[in-house]
């Protein structure tokens, strides 16, 4: 999950933002599988161990839920969208570096008076990694998750035989 974690901030600062956005919003949905192996329901994991786990600053809470979050998640995952119907705005956007806008606002746009929710997508990123590499520190102490932490997408190398030798690999 580190490598993840590494390739997401490097995808980021290469520009490859859409990447980098569909990554970080993966994030919470592994580490909620370990965290809650017992519920079976995806949006309810995620919404829980988001909720626990990422701190955002506190004017981020009106716009910015679990719930919103993952949302925003399923449309960006499944359909390669972001789902307006996410937040209790009219449209939802993530802004690159070049956009200079504060960590989070809700404007009024003026056309036609619709609203938007404004994503620093810097900021989003840097919050939910941070939050993962906290709880991963945690769950790497606790046994029962450290097994489960196991099954996760590892990079490694990988010995095929031993005439071929090893290769770099994820498995």
């Amino acid at each position: 999950m580190r490598q993840l974690i590494s390739d997401i901030r490097r995808s980021y600062e290469a520009g490859i933002y859409s990447t980098a956005l569909v990554a970080t919003l993966s994030l919470p949905d592994a580490c909620a599988r370990i965290e809650y192996p017992d519920i079976t329901r995806v949006g309810e994991r995620y919404t829980r161990w988001y909720g626990t786990f990422v701190e955002h600053r506190v004017d981020l809470m009106n716009h910015l839920s679990p719930d919103t979050v993952y949302k925003l998640r399923c449309g960006v995952s499944h359909e390669l969208k972001i789902d307006d119907a996410a937040s209790r705005v009219d449209e939802v956007f993530f802004a690159l570096p070049q956009e200079r806008v504060n960590r989070i606002a809700v404007t009024q746009f003026g056309y036609h008076g619709r609203s938007a929710l404004v994503i620093d997508l810097g900021g989003f990123i840097g919050d939910v990694t941070s939050a993962v590499e906290r709880w991963l520190a945690s769950a790497e102490a606790e046994p029962a998750k450290a097994e489960r932490l196991k099954a996760l997408l590892q990079f490694e190398t990988t010995v095929l035989d031993e005439s071929f030798g090893s290769i770099p690999a994820l498995a």
